[in-house]
């Protein structure tokens, strides 16, 4: 680590880019394995004043920023700071919930907060899971449960790792604990609604994602099932091409898999050949997506081409 203190100033800003108005609580996490701080810190906290805070004696290296606030979902940064008595200036931008991100939240705005070793703990978990690590992740969270068994973070991690186990009736289980202690719990809510969607339970899904889409509107995850969730539950096409569009209008390349959904709802209203066409544009471009098994299957029974020439 850079040997020198510094001086950091933090501003926080919200979606229109003025400072926000509440206190916000913000922490300057070293990232370095060991420090040399003499009084042997390696976090600095502080908080905002009309978005503004500074932090002094702060010995230069890598930091991890971490705000937060009441009204918003945590914003998070990396930033150096320099030695030697330098000034450092991190600017960090807020915004609502509102599902855009591509990684699932914890302590989505609402939610009661853990306290900061038991949310690392959860995370750490979730993380394991990500990297499927079973056996690490599922200790982690049986830790923070003992410790906080009415948060609904925790029911949500629960229900993920038994997801991930392939142990459904627990996770339904655990996913509907998160929304019985708080209902507007978007993962949740997502997370069951794609439970049972995995399992041919269309119908029973449409609830669950309908919650999460009011919640997050601007997830083109939610959007992309609510598509299927329409074809499989009621062949509705109109809608499924709506939410289908939406997903692809806000994920883009990310939401590739929306086209499989889409071509579906053009083949239901009669658009065989537009259906084709978006089935094998995705097989062109996305050879290697997991969703070509299903994209060929759709591809499968659409009908055939005519001849040239033919009508």
């Amino acid at each position: 680590m850079t040997q020198g203190s510094a001086s950091v100033t933090i501003r926080v800003l919200d979606d229109d880019g003025n400072p926000i108005k509440g206190p916000a609580s913000v922490k300057l996490i070293s990232t370095a394995p060991e420090t040399t701080f003499l009084d042997g810190r390696s976090t600095f906290s502080v908080t905002t004043k009309e978005g503004m805070a500074r932090l002094d004696q702060v010995p230069g290296g890598e930091y991890v920023v971490e705000v937060t606030t009441s009204e918003f979902p945590m914003g998070r940064d990396k930033m150096q700071v320099l030695g030697a008595n330098s000034s450092n200036l991190e600017v960090i931008k807020l915004h609502v919930f509102d599902g855009s991100d591509d990684q699932t939240q914890l302590e989505q705005p609402g939610v009661p907060k853990l306290p900061d070793d038991l949310r690392k703990e959860l995370q750490l978990a979730l993380t394991a899971l990500d990297a499927n690590k079973a056996a690490p992740a599922e200790a982690r969270i049986r830790n923070v449960m003992k410790h906080a068994p009415e948060n609904p973070d925790v029911h949500y991690a629960a229900g993920s790792y038994a997801d991930h186990m392939g142990h459904f009736e627990e996770a339904q289980k655990e996913y509907q604990a998160a929304i019985k202690l708080f209902p507007d719990h978007f993962a949740a809510n997502f997370a069951l609604g794609d439970l049972f969607l995995v399992q041919n339970q269309a119908a029973e899904s449409l609830p669950y994602l309908l919650k999460a889409e009011s919640v997050g509107p601007n997830s083109w995850r939610v959007h992309w099932r609510l598509a299927e969730a329409y074809l499989h539950a009621n062949r509705d096409a109109t809608k499924a091409t709506f939410e289908a569009n939406r997903a692809l209008q806000l994920g883009k390349e990310k939401a590739a898999d929306a086209e499989i959904p889409l071509a579906l709802a053009e083949a239901l209203q009669g658009k065989a050949g537009d259906a084709r066409t978006l089935i094998e544009k995705f097989l062109h471009d996305h050879p290697h997506d997991p969703g070509v098994p299903e994209a060929q299957g759709v591809l499968s029974k659409l009908p055939a081409p005519h001849p040239a020439g033919n009508p």
